[in-house]
Formats: structure tokens, C-alpha cells, sequence
């Protein structure tokens, strides 16, 4: 009996003789077996009060002569009994499913019933059979997980509790939903009609269906919200459906937050993610002149002109020394020195002095014009913008920028309750006073950002990823201004499912079906995000190389036509006569 060794067994049993007493004594002795701490035995008033301890999860066993249905159907009505464990004795002629048939034993409650089966020899034989609903509708269903015997032993059902109870045989699920695209789409038009309910959480909830076996009855909340606690103590939206039974569960992907745990549960986490605010992306700051100067800083721009100058120098002075016949003055140097910092090649010396000096300037200005071009061509090809703010201070501090939620949501709530004092104050002053004017979804109010001017807008970034391919403006987040939340699906308190929701998401995270499904779900928006910051080169960026050009061509024409005009008056004074004396 191993596999259900507790920390405690509770005997649920009321002896009313001498003989009585002594059985129980046998049964406690016989059950510390199975408990590592102790066994203890209690009326049903104690047993009571027991279940309300959702962390001691002991066995709780019901003694023979007090296993009555009224008893056991009494603290199925309690709803805490999947906090524990039950062994329950039943007289081998009793019918299970006429014991049970008005009692409700949660699916995810481990409830054992042990009767004699049979005998070996003169030996009895018991038999374990675990007891549960799939649905208060449905009937009783039953496994035989173990038998028993003085030959034998005890022999377990290989069988896993997941194996033996994960189908849900089409049981129907009320399933509370509201139009959240990228996670749920619902065209209106159509009415609620399956095919055309798509998104995210849509098909999440069709995998799980599949391997559960259930059925979603869909309820669509016009003009819903995910939910918020209400001035009455009362909740609205998708959380105040479950959270009052109307709902079993909620398809929407939803913040976890503390508030909503106190009335509802979420399953397993799907994801992670932050919670930021966007803005609509500013023009890109460029600059021409800070595209030939910044590459380089100012004190190597410096060493650069200075090491020229050297090289001229040391060009010329070589040259001079030396048998070199090309003319190497000064400011011829000054220029073959600039072809060799362009890389460029225009003359030979023929004395190996002026050829090492040539040499050296060469390496040092190829690793030179390297690092520039890499430098420049980062300038030119990452888009470099001007944040209106930094951080909800600045916001503030800026007060020409709105500030915007969806209405009646996690992330409002966020702000309202920040123990941040300035994030409160931000929420009191931005986005208190125009509450009802609020986008009641992601995508009304990321579209905001593109056709109101100096507007911001607060929500999460895996919500904003599935719909930026949609927007007709680009939008960027504000990283500063972030926080870290985690998403998943809310379901009842009291969901006798969430114990198997869990288990298989679980099971799909360890098998990387989860990733897979994103991947196929996500594949453009993965990509358009590879690629968010790569942006063409258009004429703009290099006009001022062109301007350059284009004036070295002026004033070369400009120097030319001086040249011509100087020859002109000088042939002109050459060739007039010389009066006499």
C-alpha cells in the first residue's frame, strides 16, 4: 500500500461498545503501516473540520459500522474532499454504483472502496476500486486498481491516475470567452458559430480537447472584459462568470494577478511576458555631418591628421636624402599620403627608404579605413530615434502625452494598485480622469497610437507582438517602463479538471509541444521581429557625400577657370613689346 503512504490517517469512526473500541485500536494499529507521522481517529465533526486543512492531504478512512451514504454524501458536499485521500470499507454484497448514486466524488478526488472479491482457498481475497464522477450529471465510474490477498500480497494496477481517469468521456464544459485578438477572434456576423471563433487560446483549448476527450459550451460576452473587482466586492468579466459558477472556465489568455487568485484559479502558466507601454515611433534623428564625423572620435581624428602630417614629412625629408627621382616636395607628400589612407595606389617609389615608410602607412591606415567604414556603416543601416520619455516621471514631467489601458483590465489594475508612488499618480492623472474612454481591447488601442497624436499606451508584449503586423504605423516600446507578468486561463476554485489541465501542459512543455505550436502559430512575427531594427540606405543618409563631390567638382572648375584666366594675362604681358628708352 505504498503508493498511497500519508502523513496522516484520520479513522472517521465512532465506537459505541467495548468491541467497537477494539477494532478501531486493531485498524490504527494496522494503519501505521502506511503513515510516516501518526494515526489518530475522530467523529465526523473533527474530520470536519480536517478538510478545511488543504496542506496536511492525510488518508481519511471510514470505519465499517459508520460507513453510511448520508455521511459520505454529507463531505462530498463540503467540496474539499480532493484535499485528501479516502478508504472507504464496504460489505462485500453492496452495490457500488447504488451507494454512490447520489453521492458526487470530484473527478480529481482519490476515493478507494475496499470489499472482499472473492476467496483463495479458505483465505479472503479484497479488492480496491477507486469511485469518482466525471460530471455531477454523470454516473459513478469505477476502477479496480489493486487486489489483495494473504498468498499474494497486495498488487497495484500499473496504471497511472492519469491513465486511468484522462478521458473525460465528452463531457461538456461552460467555456466564458470575449473577442481578444491575436487570442481570440470572433467575428460578430456570424453568431457563435465554432468555425469561425479562431486565435491562440482557441486552438490551445482544441489541443487540449483532443487528448482530454471534452467539449466547449463557448459563452461570448458582448462587450466584456477580462474582469475587475467591483466597488460591492463583486467581480466582472470572464473572472466574475467563473468566479460565480456560471463559467466553468475562461478561454482568454489572462494576467495572473493576486487579487483575481482570491475568487479563481489559473492552469498551469503558458508563457511569460511583460507588461510595457508603446508609442507610436518617432521619425528617425539623422544627422550628415555627424555620419562622416562620428565613425571616429575626436581625439583619434586628431592622431589621424597628425600622423599624415608626419608621414608627408618624413616622406619628403627621405626622398630628399635619398636617390628617389620622383618629386616628393611637401605638399605633394601631404596628398600621396591621403591616397594611401584611402587605400589607394598612384605611385611607386624606387628607394626602399620612401618604399618602408610607404609600407608601414599602409597597414596602419587599412586597419584605420576598416574600423571607419564598419562604424559608418552601422550609422547608416541602424535607425536611431528620440524617445519622448524614459519612465513614468518623464511621462509625467513631459504632460503632453496621454496614457492608455484597456478598460477593466489586469494591466489597469496594475497601475491603480503600483506600489510605486508615482506609477499611482500617473494612473490618478492620465488615466482616472477619461476611465470610460478607454479602448476596451488591445488592438483599439494599439490602432490609438497610430491615429492620435502624443499617445501612449500600456499593455503586454506578447499581445502586442500577434497584432504589430496589422498596425498602419509603426509602434515601439518603452523597455524602462516594463514589467514582468505571467499568463494562463482561469478556471473555478473548485474545477475537479484543473489537476488534469495541469498534468497534460506539463506533459506538452517536457515534450516541446508547446513550442512547436508556437512556432507554427508565431512564424511571421518571429521573423518581422528578426528584422525590426534593418532599414534601407536611401539618398538622405548620403547627401552630404554628394554634396562633397559635388563641391570639390565647383571649386575645381572654379580653380581651373583661375589657372586659364592667370596663363591668359600672363602670355598677354609676356608678348607685348618693351617701349624704348
Amino acid at each position: 500500500m505504498s503508493e498511497y503512504r500519508s502523513t496522516s490517517v484520520n479513522i472517521l469512526s465512532y465506537p459505541t461498545n467495548t468491541e467497537d473500541w477494539f477494532r478501531v485500536q486493531e485498524l490504527i494499529r494496522l494503519l501505521k503501516l502506511v503513515s510516516t507521522q501518526y494515526v489518530s481517529a475522530g467523529s465526523p465533526d473533527v474530520v470536519m473540520k480536517l478538510l478545511k486543512n488543504h496542506n496536511l492531504n492525510p488518508l481519511y478512512v471510514i470505519h465499517t459500522n459508520f460507513a453510511t451514504r448520508e455521511i459520505v454524501k454529507q463531505f462530498s458536499e463540503t467540496g474539499n474532499m480532493p484535499s485528501g485521500r479516502w478508504l472507504l470499507f464496504l460489505e462485500s454484497m453492496t452495490s457500488l454504483k447504488e451507494f454512490f448514486a447520489d453521492v458526487y466524488i470530484p473527478l480529481d478526488c482519490e476515493f478507494l472502496v475496499a470489499q472482499r472479491s472473492g476467496w483463495t482457498g479458505e483465505e479472503p481475497e479484497v479488492s480496491l476500486t477507486e469511485v469518482y464522477n466525471l460530471h455531477s450529471s454523470r454516473q459513478v465510474q469505477t476502477n479496480l486498481i489493486a487486489k489483495w490477498s494473504s498468498k499474494d500480497g497486495l498488487k497495484w494496477s500499473e496504471t497511472s491516475f492519469f491513465e486511468r481517469r484522462g478521458d473525460l468521456h465528452g463531457i461538456s464544459l461552460k467555456s466564458a470567452m470575449i473577442h481578444d485578438p491575436p487570442f481570440i477572434y470572433f467575428p460578430k456576423q456570424t453568431g457563435l458559430d465554432p468555425p469561425h471563433v479562431s486565435g491562440y487560446a482557441i486552438q490551445f483549448w482544441n489541443l487540449l480537447q483532443e487528448r482530454l476527450n471534452f467539449t466547449l459550451e463557448k459563452l461570448f460576452l458582448e462587450n466584456g472584459s477580462h474582469g475587475s473587482r467591483n466597488s460591492d466586492g463583486t467581480w466582472s468579466g470572464i473572472v466574475g462568470m467563473v468566479a460565480s459558477g456560471r463559467a466553468d472556465v475562461g478561454l482568454n489568455v489572462m494576467t495572473i494577478t493576486k487579487s483575481r487568485l482570491d475568487v479563481v484559479h489559473y492552469v498551469q502558466p503558458i508563457a511569460t511576458s511583460r507588461v510595457t507601454v508603446y508609442v507610436r515611433k518617432p521619425n528617425a534623428t539623422f544627422s550628415p555631418a555627424r555620419q562622416i564625423l562620428t565613425p571616429f572620435a575626436l581625439k583619434l581624428w586628431r592622431v589621424i591628421g597628425l600622423t599624415v602630417l608626419l608621414i608627408a614629412v618624413l616622406l619628403s625629408a627621405v626622398s630628399y636624402n635619398s636617390k628617389e627621382t620622383a618629386n616628393y616636395r611637401i605638399y605633394n607628400s601631404i596628398f600621396y599620403t591621403i591616397n594611401i589612407f584611402c587605400q589607394q595606389s598612384s605611385f611607386l617609389p624606387r628607394t626602399w627608404p620612401c618604399r618602408l615608410i610607404c609600407l608601414t602607412a599602409y597597414v596602419t591606415f587599412m586597419v584605420l579605413l576598416m574600423a571607419y567604414s564598419a562604424s559608418s556603416i552601422s550609422y547608416l543601416t541602424v535607425q536611431r530615434y528620440q524617445l519622448p520619455f524614459r519612465d513614468f516621471q518623464g511621462l509625467l514631467d513631459d504632460g503632453t502625452y496621454g496614457l492608455g489601458v484597456v478598460y477593466d483590465n489586469a494591466h489597469e489594475e496594475l497601475l491603480k494598485n503600483s506600489k510605486n508612488l508615482i506609477i499611482r499618480k500617473a494612473y490618478k492623472t492620465l488615466v482616472e480622469p477619461k476611465r470610460q474612454k478607454l479602448p476596451r481591447s488591445t488592438v483599439e488601442g494599439l490602432r490609438r497610437l497610430c491615429n492620435e497624436d502624443k499617445y501612449s499606451f500600456f499593455c503586454s508584449k506578447i499581445m502586442a507582438k500577434g497584432l504589430m503586423q496589422n498596425l498602419p504605423c509603426s509602434v515601439v516600446e518603452i523597455s524602462e517602463m516594463s514589467y514582468r507578468i505571467t499568463v494562463s486561463m482561469v478556471i473555478s476554485k473548485q474545477s475537479p479538471y484543473k489537476r488534469f489541465f495541469n498534468s497534460l501542459l506539463l506533459d506538452f512543455k517536457s515534450t516541446g509541444i508547446i513550442h512547436k505550436f508556437d512556432q507554427e502559430f508565431w512564424p511571421r512575427l518571429l521573423e518581422d521581429r528578426t528584422n525590426e531594427y534593418l532599414t534601407a540606405v536611401t539618398f538622405e543618409m548620403v547627401k552630404m557625400s554628394y554634396s562633397i563631390l559635388g563641391a570639390g567638382i565647383c571649386i575645381s572648375v572654379l580653380v581651373l577657370c583661375f589657372e586659364r584666366l592667370f596663363q591668359k594675362r600672363r602670355i598677354r604681358i609676356t608678348a607685348e613689346p618693351i617701349p624704348p628708352l
